[in-house]
This record gives structure tokens, C-alpha cells and sequence, in this order.
């Protein structure tokens, strides 16, 4: 027996999300039914608001990646619930907000929180180099191939 492939069932369950007339993906951690409002990557399950936060708060968990899904309305912290989360801590690869810079992501050896739009417009510019090089490889092979 192979071990599962976790991202492949990510990619299916979304497949068949969008090919069903079902509307929302629901958590696969708890049994409440509540809409999915992120990923955890290390667990690899679909997870609502709630589970996010247990993630965030239990200490065998705190540590996982938790994606959140780009299209819900989870743009404020699961643990300071009243804040936006406004900074992205480069280390971390985690959104948090700005008391999470003060409390647990303050700037040091560990954690390098800075504005999600500074670090987006980096990101941007990084991934246009990228795209520019790979247009010039691809030229290059179809050059070489004719």
C-alpha cells in the first residue's frame, strides 16, 4: 500500500466541489458542519473558523501551517478575533495580526513580521523576474528544438 497523497485529495475534493451542485466544502476535523475556512497543511484537512483556532491554540498544533482560504471571511485572527491580520511574518510563512507581532511573532532571530503589502509587492516582482526567465528559456528551447 502507497501512502496517501494529500495534496492529490485536496486537488479532487476541489474538483468535486466545483463539479457538484454542492456550494461549500465543510470541515473535516470536527462534526459541526461548519463551512471550511482554511487548510491545515501538516494535518491535511479542511477546517472552519473554530478548528483554526484550536489549531492556533492547542501546543501540539500551534506550529502547523494553516492556510485560509482566499475566499471566506476569516481576514481576522483566529486568536485576537477583533484584528485584522495586516502583517506576514517571513519565517513563519504565517498572516497575524498586529497584537501577534507584539505577543508571539515579535521581530527577532524567529520572526520578522512586516506589512502584508510590502511583502506582497516583493513577492509580486520576485514571481515577474521568474515568469520573464521562463519566457526566455522557453524561446530558447523552441530555438534550439527547430
Amino acid at each position: 500500500n502507497l501512502p496517501p497523497n494529500y495534496e492529490m485529495k485536496k486537488l479532487l475534493d476541489f474538483r468535486a466541489l466545483h463539479s457538484s451542485e454542492q456550494d461549500e466544502v465543510h470541515c473535516e476535523m470536527c462534526e459541526s458542519g461548519g463551512r471550511m475556512a482554511g487548510c491545515c497543511e501538516d494535518c491535511n484537512f479542511f477546517l472552519c473558523k473554530n478548528c483554526i483556532t484550536v489549531h492556533g491554540k492547542t501546543p501540539a498544533l500551534k506550529d502547523h501551517c494553516v492556510k485560509l482560504h482566499i475566499n471566506t471571511e476569516t481576514e481576522y485572527c483566529p486568536q485576537h478575533t477583533d484584528q485584522r491580520m495586516t502583517f506576514y511574518c517571513q519565517p513563519c510563512t504565517k498572516l497575524v495580526c498586529r497584537d501577534c507581532t507584539i505577543a508571539e511573532h515579535r521581530p527577532g532571530k524567529k520572526h520578522n513580521p512586516q506589512e502584508v503589502r510590502k511583502v506582497a509587492q516583493e513577492y509580486k516582482n520576485k514571481l515577474q523576474t521568474l515568469v520573464g526567465k521562463t519566457k526566455d528559456v522557453a524561446e530558447a528551447l523552441k530555438k534550439t528544438s527547430n
